[in-house]
This record gives C-alpha cells, structure tokens and sequence, in this order.
C-alpha cells in the first residue's frame, strides 16, 4: 500500500541537524525505493536550506514551507510536527532526523488493523524493556495533566493513516503542545502520550515491536533487526564511532553516503563502525567478536606491561 515519508526540518545553519536529514532521507531512497519524500520546514528556515542546503532540497519530492510561532527552533519543529497530519495527504511515516531507515517497512502499511502504530519509548530508565519513565510524574503534576500513564510511545517515527479518526487526535496533540509550552516545557512526547491517554476519539492504536523504531541509544540490542535506528538527536548522536556519526561526517566531507560502511553496519545489527568496543559487539549478539576484540585489546598492552615490570 502507498505511503509517504515525511521529515521536519527548522534549521537556521547552527547545527548538524540538515546533514543528518540528509543521511536520513538517502538511506530511505535505498531500501524503501519508490516511496515519495516530503520535507516541512519553517519559513525562517527557507533561505538557509534553499541557499546552502540546495542539495539537501532536492532529495525531496515536495518541499512545503509552513508557519510556525513558537519563539525556538526545538519549539517551532514540535509545532510542525504536530501539523505533518494536515499539510500531507495519504496514508504516512512521520521521521525525525536522527532516523535511519536500514531495511524496508512498507509491510506495516499492509496491516488493516490500526490508524495509528507506534513503539513505546526506550530511554536510560528502562532501556530494554517499556515502561513510562519516573521523570514524567512531576511534569504531569507540573501541566496540571492526570496519570499515571499506561503506555509511554516514543514520538520520533510514526505511522498515520489518513482517517477523520487521526486528524482529530493530532488536532488535540496540537493543543496539549501548546498547554506544555505555556508552562515552560518544550516536549513533544508527553503532550502525544497525554492525548493518547485521554482522548475519547475512537482511534486504533498498534503498539509495535521495537524494530520499526529501535532506539540504539538506548540500548544496541534493539539494532538486531531493525527496520528503522533512531540515535536520538544531540552530541552523543554524532559523537565517536555511531553509525549516523560516520555516515554524517563522510556525508560533510565528500557529498557522498559511505554504503559499505552502511551495508556492514546492518548486516551485523551493529549501529558503529570500527573501533569496535567489546561490550557493545556482546550487546548486539556478536559474543565470539566481542571476546576476540577484548582478548586482541589485551594482547596489545602486554608489551607495555613486561616492560614496565623489567622495571
């Protein structure tokens, strides 16, 4: 069944944030070819991205620029998130741009029973297993919101159909955003789980399994088989040896996506490129890799060490 990929995009050349779109949407070109991309962004994002970012503009099959009044970019990119339902007909996958799509997931699409899947989140609380993390009590408190919450959903890919039923609830998202942004918080997550938790509309929810949203952040072990890798957007995302790191830097630095790297990566179910760390290889179900990378390690300071005992 036909879907469109949809990615927002408020960037005013600060950040790393347009590259790891970039990534993102070339990824989804390869294993979900045929699929039309959409990009939405903020009208103060235009002559930045139609200027230096012109590459980036053309890997989209649609570019819509829509106006968003919340005073920050992290605010005004929520506020647009909320907005993908209405500007994009058709049923859609809503991405964030630290997604990478890694093998193909058109087969959701020919589910009938739901109008909108998601995963529950995975975070340092409970990075294996779901459960609403501890910290939204007080911010529930905070809004004046009830709880506690039955399920907590990550917000960073979504799955919608094009039915009344969706548009209504994402209508009702909008307004719980901007409730959370009058008290001071600028999250998208809570205000969705929120709406999910309360609203009356009748609108069919599909918890997923984590592979179509696998929060390597989190934990490596959800990279086994994955669909789709969310990284979490910040330093960490880009930091050290990460997948979407390399493939970002390659990306600033030749124009190009590293697909051997890529090819490598998913195929082990491994979201790093070399230096491999042991403990990570053991986490993602590699556990003879894992101990030849830490007895190699070993060896190697054994030279140092009969020297420092000759000493």
């Amino acid at each position: 069944m036909a879907f469109t990929a949809v990615y927002v995009l408020v960037d005013h050349g600060r950040g790393a944030y347009a590259s790891m779109v970039e990534v993102s949407v070339r990824a989804l070109r390869r294993v979900q070819p045929g699929v039309p991309a959409v990009l939405i962004g903020d009208e103060d994002s235009r002559a930045y991205l139609t200027g230096d970012r012109g590459r980036l503009l053309g890997q989209f099959d649609r570019v819509i620029w829509a106006a968003a009044d919340l005073p920050n970019l992290v605010a005004r990119s929520f506020e647009l998130k909320t907005r993908v339902r209405s500007l994009v007909a058709g049923d859609l996958t809503y991405l964030d741009g630290d997604t990478l799509p890694v093998r193909p997931f058109a087969d959701l699409f020919e589910r009938a029973d739901w109008d909108v899947a998601l995963v529950q989140d995975r975070n340092h609380h409970r990075p294996v297993h779901p459960t609403a993390p501890n910290w939204i009590e007080p911010k529930l408190q905070k809004h004046g919101w009830g709880g506690p919450l039955r399920r907590y959903f990550n917000a960073g890919i979504q799955y919608l159909r094009d039915v009344p039923a969706v548009h209504q609830l994402v209508a009702e998202w909008r307004e719980r955003l901007r409730e959370s942004h009058a008290v001071g918080e600028h999250d998208d997550q809570l205000p969705l789980n929120y709406t999910l938790h309360t609203t009356e509309i009748p609108v069919r929810v599909l918890e997923l399994p984590t592979a179509y949203n696998a929060m390597v952040a989190a934990h490596p072990v959800h990279a086994r088989g994955a669909k789709l890798l969310h990284f979490f957007a910040g330093p960490a995302a880009l930091a050290g040896n990460t997948l979407l790191g390399h493939l970002v830097r390659h990306l600033d630095a030749t124009g190009e996506i590293d697909w051997p790297s890529f090819d490598r990566a998913v195929a082990r179910g491994h979201p790093w490129v070399p230096p491999y760390w042991p403990r990570r290889l053991w986490q993602t179900g590699s556990p003879v890799r894992a101990v030849a990378t830490a007895l190699g390690q070993r060896l190697k300071l054994l030279p140092k060490a009969t020297n420092e005992e000759a000493r």
